[in-house]
């Protein structure tokens, strides 16, 4: 772990901008006594700095990684005057940085003020400091595994005081919150302070928008009372204000973020509030007829609690307890990423509508619709995001659900084909299901898989119980546990009997062909002593049913480097047959404790650089990211 320390103050006007800085007074380093906390109140490790340092350091595999995500960290500790922001700018090209100040960065770091930047956008982060006082600077990766060299910026200012500049009535200002900004608030959060001019009775609609920050504004009277404030009543995480001025003269509009971390552009705008225009009446739909429609940006728009809603209606006449089956899918070559909702109309808007936008698989939309008293519904269809194009609508009325009935007995080694079909029995939850079982032993072991076919809108699940198909006692339960969406269960049965094998989907809508297997457990393969290799080595092996597996199932074989402590290899696993994940630990450490890496490589392929940090032989273990997934792969190692 190597530090160069360099003297500057001038970081931050690169980092945030001069024109920004440029409203702000820089302090000048100045000679600062040790931090006066003892060792039993600091983070352990704690390196000390001084105000205008720049860090030039390095997080490596040696460094500490929080228990929380096991991401790398160094913690820095520098004392600031009273009066002044401490603000922190952490910049690195090999991770995403992440950078926190707190009293003590703990692992939890609750009471810390953290922010994320980007590989290309330095991680900000600053505290005023009411007294005097020492603070701790913690430099951490994003994600478990990143290494690399980092810059960090450690600098002071005393906060300018807040003065506000014209706002009109009508126009839209831009502007920019930096950690340098006046201060406001029991939070001292930087603030833009606007002066808006209002006659007695007006009404305005301020918004504050930001890409970069969760804004907040802030409505004070004439008199510097505060008359309102929101956060979050805009289009997403916007804030917007609705007010009536009581009397005539200046109000103060102040703009900020929700936390103390939040700084970057944003765009201010205060005015009248726009003409409602009422949505068309809704068009009728038929029962079991595919309805065309399409939304566009001529689409009419509504106001739900401050978001835009752009959407086309249409009506259905439904009787209480009947369950309805309603569709959105959009028309080939749409852009369209279609959402329904559906619900009673009241005062302009859906009343608690029951939403889908993804039910019926690749981006289209289906849900199951039971309502609880007879009338007129209203379908709406609108878009995910800012999508556009064409679609159909459709409302059927779907089958009364058949009864469970007894459960297909299945022979260990076969498969059976079956689907789940609108009409089927159903769970409580309303998903579909189709019944198995199985007779076992104590101790005997099982392999169950439920495979979808390649059509059809099935996210298959699994269920092992006891009991019978409806009065069900679930012992184990898998959606995923197979390769792509497919579930797989291993079992042992805990005692001799009969098992229950429900086979369902994840969600209500899962509609599809599958194939049932039952097997016997084949047992484990025993994993054999690790391939020596070396620097400079590029060996070739291949991952198959013969290897052994880990946990989840995944083949795995495993490599022995021998090193000196402090040694850096680069260890490269390249395959075009599978998504490779490369992992590396000392040989003294748990079987589980590797350092791993998924996809450094580029493509599908992995990368990890290695430091030697505990003597001994290294041991790297090549594995994919797919249950059982197979094929050739190579790995090289060099050394640094």
């Amino acid at each position: 772990m190597r530090h160069v320390l360099l003297c500057s103050v001038s970081i931050l006007t690169t980092a945030l901008g001069g024109g920004a800085f440029a409203q702000s007074t820089p302090v000048r380093p100045a000679v600062m006594s040790p931090p006066t906390a003892t060792a039993s109140t600091a983070t352990p490790g704690a390196i000390n700095a001084t105000l205008g340092q720049t860090i030039r350091g390095t997080i490596g595999p040696e460094d500490r990684k929080l228990t929380s995500d096991n991401s790398s960290y160094e913690v820095y500790r520098v004392r600031v005057p009273a009066g002044q922001r401490l603000v922190a700018t952490l910049t690195s090209s090999a991770f995403q940085p992440v950078i926190g100040i707190g009293d003590k960065t703990d692992d939890d770091c609750n009471a810390c003020t953290i922010n994320v930047g980007e590989t290309d956008k330095p991680a900000v982060a600053s505290r005023l400091m009411a007294q005097a006082g020492t603070v701790e600077v913690r430099v951490n990766t994003m994600n478990e595994g990143e290494t690399g060299p980092f810059t960090l910026a450690l600098t002071a200012v005393v906060p300018p005081p807040l003065t506000a500049q014209p706002l009109v009535f009508g126009q839209s200002k831009t502007g920019t919150l930096t950690p340098t900004d006046s201060t406001t608030g029991d939070e001292n959060l930087p603030t833009d302070a606007y002066a808006l001019r209002l006659t007695a009775g007006q009404e305005v609609q301020i918004d504050l928008s930001s890409s970069d920050f969760d804004p907040k504004l802030e409505l004070y009277a004439p008199g510097g009372s505060k008359v309102s404030e929101d956060d979050d009543a805009g289009p997403g995480t916007s804030a917007r204000i609705r007010f009536t001025a009581t009397r005539a003269g200046t109000y103060q509009v102040r703009a900020m973020a929700l936390q103390s971390e939040g700084n970057g552009a944003y765009t201010l705008r205060a005015g009248a509030r726009p003409a409602v225009i009422p949505m068309p009446a809704p068009r009728p739909l038929v029962l079991g007829t595919s309805t065309s429609g399409a939304i566009s940006t001529a689409t009419p728009t509504y106001e739900n609690e401050g978001e835009e809603t752009r959407a086309v209606r249409y009506s259905f006449t439904a009787t209480a307890g009947t369950v309805y089956k309603i569709t959105a899918t959009k028309k080939a070559g749409s852009e369209l990423d279609p959402r329904i909702a559906v619900g009673k109309l009241v005062g302009g808007v859906l009343e608690d509508p029951t939403t889908d936008d993804d039910g019926a698989g690749e981006l289209n939309s289906a849900m199951r619709f039971r309502p609880s008293s007879s009338g007129v519904y209203v379908i709406e269809v609108g878009a995910v995001g800012e999508t556009l194009g064409a679609f159909d609508v459709k409302v059927v009325q779907s089958p009364p659900d058949r009864p469970a009935g007894e459960p297909i007995a299945v022979t260990l080694g076969s498969e059976y084909k079956s689907a789940l079909v609108d009409g089927g029995p159903r769970r409580g939850d309303d998903t579909l299901f189709a019944g198995y079982s199985v007779a076992l032993k104590a101790g005997q072991q099982v392999t169950v898989d439920m495979i979808k076919d390649s059509e059809g809108t099935l996210d298959p699940k699994l269920e092992i119980g006891r009991g019978s198909l409806t009065a069900f006692e679930q012992i184990s339960e898998d959606d995923d546990g197979g390769r792509d969406l497919n579930a797989r269960i291993k079992f042992t049965a805990p005692s001799d009997g009969t098992y229950v094998i429900r086979a369902t989907s994840v969600n209500p809508n899962g509609e599809g062909a599958f194939t049932l297997k039952v097997d016997t457990t084949p047992p484990p393969v025993m994993p054999p002593a690790p391939t020596p290799i070396q620097a400079g080595q590029i060996l070739r092996g291949a991952l198959a049913a013969t290897d052994p597996s880990l946990p989840g199932g995944t083949y795995y074989d495993r490599y022995l480097l021998t090193g000196q402590v402090g040694e850096t290899y680069e260890i490269t696993l390249s395959s075009e047959q599978f998504d490779s994940i490369l992992g590396v630990r000392s040989a003294l450490r748990e079987d589980d404790d590797y350092v791993t890496d998924d996809d450094s490589g580029g493509g599908q392929n992995a990368k990890l650089t290695h430091t030697i940090t505990v003597a001994g032989p290294q041991v790297i273990r090549v594995t994919s990211l797919g249950e059982e997934t197979a094929g050739d792969y190579s790995i090289s190692v060099v050394k640094k």
